[in-house]
């Protein structure tokens, strides 16, 4: 039972990804830095969103396996090999409903709703014990080996995402600046809210085991 919980919270955060993305996309205000190197990606290789997903993900899941397996999980493998093309399926759905060209109003309330989901996805993974992402694998191991603040390391190497996926094409706007901003602060916040209702959960259970 204990395994099938598991399978299916990765199920939620695989789709909640695929959703959060997918709006953020196609609101056209930008995306977040993975998100924008892979649409740089797509665009230099003419290729569908999701793959170019899927190449990124392969390659970091490749370099935590060899540097930090110990921070990755079977969210982490799940979510880095299928979040791409749940991401292809749902934004073939907000283009079907044509969101791309809504009045800005829409486009940004669907940016700001994609940028809770993901939050969401992420603090799932990371408080459910499910594996981090291949990148924070990744940079926590460089962290422990440089003694650099975490912070430092995502915001050098969302540079580094932002710049390389300009210069390949991929949509740039100040969503994308939003979202290097905003979601380590909403992955913290979601991730306790998280805690709280676990812990509430816990406690009642212990209480109605005992009485």
């Amino acid at each position: 039972m204990e395994r099938r919980k598991r399978y299916l919270t990765i199920f939620l955060a695989v789709n909640l990804i695929g959703i959060s993305v997918a709006l953020m996309l196609e609101s056209q205000m930008g995306c977040d830095p993975i998100g924008l190197l892979c649409d740089g990606i797509s665009h230099l290789l003419n290729i569908q969103f999701g793959l170019a997903s899927f190449f990124y993900n392969l390659l970091m899941i490749a370099l935590a396996l060899l540097i930090s397996r110990k921070n990755l999980g079977t969210g982490t493998v799940v979510y880095g090999l299928l979040s791409g093309f749940f991401i292809d399926f749902y934004r073939m759905i907000f283009q079907a409903v044509s969101l791309a060209d809504s009045q800005f109003l829409i486009r940004l309330m669907a940016f700001v709703l994609g940028e809770i989901l993901m939050s969401a996805a992420f603090a799932i993974l990371m408080q459910l014990h499910l594996g981090m992402t291949a990148l924070d694998a990744v940079l926590m191991k460089i962290r422990e080996i440089t003694h650099l603040p975490y912070s430092v390391l995502k915001f050098t190497t969302d540079t580094i995402f932002v710049v390389t996926g300009i210069l390949w094409g991929g949509i740039f706007g100040a969503g994308t600046i939003a979202s290097a901003l905003v979601t380590g602060f909403l992955v913290s916040r979601i991730a306790r809210m998280i805690e709280f209702f676990q812990t509430k959960k816990d406690t009642v259970m212990v209480s109605e085991a005992r009485s």
